[in-house]
């Protein structure tokens, strides 16, 4: 009798939810959302999600178009993997619509109350934010004088990579290297300190805190070097433009005007395309 009572008690809720499910998936469908891959109960389509993230995206998007619909838990999340239609998403119109940014616990408790810049509503708020981004981190001023900062991190990523296959080949697992170059980056401009690499445990636990809700840096340019990696055509095709741009066997100068560096975004288009 009371192993009957315990099925019931268990069975009942996990019934319910169910029902619940059904009905809000029906009317998902009256709302005319993007097509979606079946789903279970309570996890949405969290079992889809298997590592690498944008390998799964792909796979997803050859089946159910480039515009498709997923559900994280109760959390449901439109997938556009489409750069003309990502282009369309951020026209003028339809630019205010996308600008809030979801309401995420990080935001709350390490965003001060989503008043950071990255986690902000859209509002007056949010456009002084991001014009002290613009003068006191961005300009031409500030990124110029913290090139040094750049230099040395990227050269001593550069030697610790070379350090590690100098005896003979090995495999490199590039996304840490990448995390670790970003986030020196950013913590040596604002706080004067590097986030990894001085043996301070402590001090990186709390920086991989901070910026655990911001890895799109480092994923990126893991993604994109492995694009190129991948294609011996596009890799000649980068280096000839940026030989073009820079000049062959030149390296950056230590301050380059604006004007040379925009020249240098079709080769980024073409590598994220």
């Amino acid at each position: 009798m009371a192993d009957t009572i315990l099925y019931v008690a268990i069975a009942l809720p996990l019934f319910l939810v169910f029902i619940v499910q059904i009905f809000f998936r029906t009317s998902a469908t009256r709302k005319n959302l993007p097509p979606s891959p079946p789903r279970l109960p309570i996890i949405g389509h969290l079992h889809l999600q298997k590592l690498p993230m944008y390998v799964t995206y792909n796979k997803l998007a050859e089946k159910y178009g480039p515009i498709y619909t997923l559900e994280y838990g109760y959390q449901r999340v439109v997938i556009v993997s489409s750069a003309s239609i990502i282009e369309e998403c951020f026209t003028a119109k339809t630019d205010l619509i996308l600008a809030n940014r979801s309401s995420l616990l990080v935001a709350k408790y390490l965003g001060y109350n989503y008043t950071s810049v990255d986690h902000a509503p859209y509002g007056e708020h949010w456009r002084n934010m991001r014009r002290l981004v613009v003068s006191e981190m961005v300009s031409n001023g500030r990124l110029n004088s913290s090139v040094s900062i750049r230099n040395d991190e990227v050269k001593e990523m550069i030697t610790k990579l070379s350090g590690d296959s100098m005896e003979d080949f090995a495999k490199v697992e590039m996304k840490t290297p990448f995390r670790d170059l970003a986030f020196n980056i950013m913590t040596r401009m604002t706080t004067g300190k590097k986030a990894f690499g001085d043996n301070n445990d402590k001090g990186a636990n709390e920086f991989t805190i901070i910026f655990a809700g911001n890895e799109a840096t480092y994923v990126s340019i893991e993604w994109a070097m492995a694009s190129i990696v991948q294609s011996s055509r596009i890799l000649k095709q980068l280096k000839d433009e940026m030989d073009n741009i820079i000049g062959s066997g030149v390296t950056m100068p230590m301050a380059v005007p604006l004007e040379v560096m925009c020249k240098a975004r079709p080769i980024v288009k073409k590598i994220l395309s």
